[in-house]
This record gives structure tokens, C-alpha cells and sequence, in this order.
């Protein structure tokens, strides 16, 4: 199945990117840490990156949906 990935802010996006979105080709089922760590991302990484659906952040263990569109960012807040 195929993930587009855009990349919002100061993330680390990886090798070979610009930034620009990318279409990730996961396996059924793959969830948000395993398309992070399919990506190159380290364990370390992934527990300090967001994955965002419809402006909402997901949990590691959430499946990705074959065709959606997620945004990788670091998250922050503000007042």
C-alpha cells in the first residue's frame, strides 16, 4: 500500500528529501513507529516525531489507511 508522507517544520526528514511529500510503499497493517522506522528514522527519533491525520496526532501503534495523506512534524504547543 502507499502512504504520502509531507514533512511540516524543523523535522529531520530523510536522506535523499527535500521536504517535499514522498509516497512511502508499506505493508498492510504497518502502523505509524514501524512506517517512521521503514523511513530510516531511529527509535530515538521516532518517539520525539509526530504523525498527524487530519490534524490529529496518532498513536505509535495506529495503522496507516492505504491512500492518506499523513504529515511527519515535531510537535509543539504555544499560547
Amino acid at each position: 500500500m502507499i502512504v504520502t508522507v509531507d514533512f511540516m517544520g524543523p523535522v529531520l526528514r530523510p536522506k535523499g528529501h527535500d521536504g517535499k511529500p514522498i509516497a512511502v510503499e508499506i505493508d498492510a497493517g504497518t502502523t505509524a513507529e514501524n512506517m517512521l522506522l521503514s523511513m530510516g528514522y531511529q527509535p530515538t527519533h521516532v518517539r520525539a516525531i509526530g504523525v498527524f491525520r487530519d490534524g490529529l496526532r496518532l498513536p505509535p501503534s495506529a495503522p496507516m489507511i492505504d491512500g492518506e495523506t499523513v504529515t511527519i512534524s515535531v510537535p509543539f504547543g504555544g499560547g
